[in-house]
C-alpha cells in the first residue's frame, strides 16, 4: 500500500499531471496526507495494547508524582519560612505547616477545670522537628521561642506536629503572652455557652490574631 502510494506521489509529481484529472490528483494527494497522519495514530495505539506501557508501570508513575508533588508542597512551606518568616516574628504560624490538629473532646471534659495555661510538654523529638520545619536554630529557641500549641489542649488541640509552631516568647505584642490571655478567654466562653467549641477551634486555628481582637475586643494587647 505505500509502495503504491509512493509510486503515486511521483506520478502527481511528473508531467503527467496535465494528461489527468485534476480531480483525481487532488483525492490522490489527500489520500497521502491521510496515510502520514495515520501512522503515528497507529503507533501508539499498538504500543498500549501491546502493553509497552502496562497499568502497573502507569500506576508507580502516578504514585511518584503525587509523592514528588506532597514533598515539594511541604519542602516549599519549610524555605518560605526560612526565608521570610524568620526574618520577623512567626506570631501566625504557616498553615501549610502548622494547620491546627484537634481532638474529639465534650464540654464536660474541658470545662471540668479552669485554663491556668497548664499546656502538656511536648517530647524534645517533636519540639526539634518542628525547629527544623521552621528553619529556627535549636540555640536560639529557647531563648526567644517557645513550640506552643496553635489549638490549645483546653480546647481540644493535640500534640501533632501539625498543631504545634515556635512561637515568639516575648518579641513583639503579638507574643506568647497575648496568645495565652485569648485562650483563657476563649476557654471561658466556650464553657459559658456564648460561643461554640467548633467555632473556637476554627477561628483560633485559623488566624488567633483576628480571634483575639473580636473576643477579646481590643486591637492590641494592653
Amino acid at each position: 500500500m505505500e509502495g503504491t502510494l509512493s509510486d503515486l506521489n511521483g506520478l502527481c509529481n511528473s508531467k503527467f499531471l496535465e494528461k489527468i484529472s485534476p480531480s483525481l490528483v487532488a483525492r490522490a494527494r489527500l489520500q497521502q496526507q491521510l496515510n502520514a497522519q495515520e501512522k503515528p495514530a497507529r503507533w501508539w495505539r499498538r504500543s498500549l495494547s501491546g502493553g509497552l506501557l502496562p497499568a502497573s508501570m502507569a500506576v508507580a508513575t502516578l504514585l511518584m508524582v503525587i509523592g514528588v508533588a506532597v514533598y515539594g508542597e511541604r519542602r516549599l512551606a519549610r524555605d518560605k519560612s526560612t526565608g521570610s518568616q524568620d526574618a520577623k516574628s512567626q506570631s501566625i504560624p504557616n498553615r501549610l505547616l502548622t494547620p491546627g490538629a484537634i481532638r474529639p473532646v465534650t464540654l464536660s471534659e474541658i470545662c471540668s477545670s479552669t485554663d491556668e495555661d497548664l499546656d502538656p510538654t511536648v517530647p524534645a523529638s517533636t519540639q526539634n522537628a518542628v525547629l527544623e520545619e521552621y528553619g529556627v536554630p535549636r540555640g536560639r529557641a529557647g531563648k526567644n521561642y517557645q513550640i506552643d500549641y496553635l489549638v490549645n489542649p483546653q480546647l481540644g488541640g493535640t500534640n501533632d506536629i501539625k498543631n504545634l509552631w515556635p512561637e515568639p516568647e516575648h518579641e513583639g505584642v503579638w507574643n506568647a503572652r497575648a496568645k495565652d490571655e485569648l485562650e483563657k478567654h476563649l476557654h471561658q466562653m466556650v464553657c459559658d455557652r456564648t460561643v461554640d467549641l467548633t467555632v473556637a477551634q476554627r477561628e483560633i486555628a485559623t488566624d488567633w490574631i483576628a480571634a483575639y481582637r473580636k473576643y477579646v475586643r481590643r486591637q492590641t494587647p494592653a
